[in-house]
C-alpha cells in the first residue's frame, strides 16, 4: 500500500473511501488537519527549545 507523505503512514485508499462517504469525509478533513498542526506545532515547539538554550 501507499502511504501519505513521507512520514504521514495513512492508508491512502481508506482515506479515499472515507473521503467519498457523506459527513464522514467532514470529519477526517478534520481528523487530517488536526494531525498535521499537531505535527508542526511539535517541530516548532522543538525549535524554539534548542533557539532558547543558545
Amino acid at each position: 500500500m501507499q502511504s501519505c507523505g513521507s512520514g504521514g503512514g495513512k492508508n491512502v485508499v481508506l482515506w479515499t473511501v472515507l473521503a467519498c462517504i457523506p459527513l464522514v469525509n467532514i470529519v477526517s478533513i478534520i481528523y487530517i488537519v488536526g494531525a498535521t498542526n499537531s505535527r508542526l506545532e511539535a517541530k516548532i515547539d522543538r525549535l524554539l527549545k534548542e533557539l532558547d538554550k543558545e
